[in-house]
C-alpha cells in the first residue's frame, strides 16, 4: 500500500505542473487493493450552519466496468455522524465523456471506519490532510492514474 501511495503521489506531482484553475482536485485516498483512487475538488467544498458539507468528488477505477473509467459526483456529508449521500452522479469513459448521468441523491449512508469515505470525512470535516494532498489543478490525470493503479495492483494482490 505504501508503495502504491508513494508512486501515485510522485506521478501526480509530474502531471500537476499546469496553470491555476477554478478547480483544485486533490488525491485523497487509494483503495488498499489498488482498484480505485478518490479525488476531491477542494474548491467545491461548501458548508452550511448544520455542519453539513457539499463537494465534488471523482473516483478513478483501475479497470473499466461497462465502459466506465471513473465516476464524478456531488456529495453531501454530515460531519456530526459521518453520513454521506451521493447525487448528481456521472459515470465517465476514459476520455472524460459522460456514459450515464443521474441527478437524484441517494439515501444517507454510513461511512465504514476504514473506507475511502471515512478518509474523505476526516479531510472535509476535521481538516485531517493525507500524504497525498497534492494540488492537481483542473485535471487529475485519468490515464496516468489508471496506468499506475494497473501497474502497481499486482504488488498489492
Amino acid at each position: 500500500m505504501i508503495r502504491l501511495v508513494s508512486a501515485i503521489g510522485a506521478a501526480m506531482l509530474s502531471v500537476s505542473a499546469m496553470p491555476a484553475a477554478a478547480q483544485d482536485w486533490r488525491l485523497i485516498s487509494v483503495e488498499g487493493n489498488g482498484d480505485s483512487a478518490l479525488f476531491l475538488d477542494v474548491d467545491s467544498i461548501r458548508s452550511d450552519v448544520a455542519g453539513q458539507r457539499e463537494f465534488s468528488q471523482l473516483i478513478i477505477f483501475a479497470d473499466d466496468e461497462d465502459m466506465v473509467a471513473a465516476v464524478k459526483t456531488r456529495a453531501q456529508l454530515r460531519c456530526v455522524d459521518a453520513k454521506v449521500r451521493i447525487g448528481d452522479f456521472a459515470s465517465l469513459d476514459i476520455d472524460g465523456g459522460e456514459v450515464e448521468r443521474s441527478a437524484e441523491f441517494t439515501d444517507w449512508l454510513t461511512a465504514g471506519p476504514d473506507s475511502q469515505f471515512a478518509q474523505l470525512h476526516d479531510y472535509v470535516c476535521n481538516q485531517v490532510r493525507t500524504d497525498l494532498d497534492i494540488p492537481l489543478g483542473s485535471d487529475p490525470g485519468f490515464r496516468t492514474v489508471r496506468a499506475m493503479l494497473k501497474a502497481l495492483k499486482p504488488q498489492i494482490d
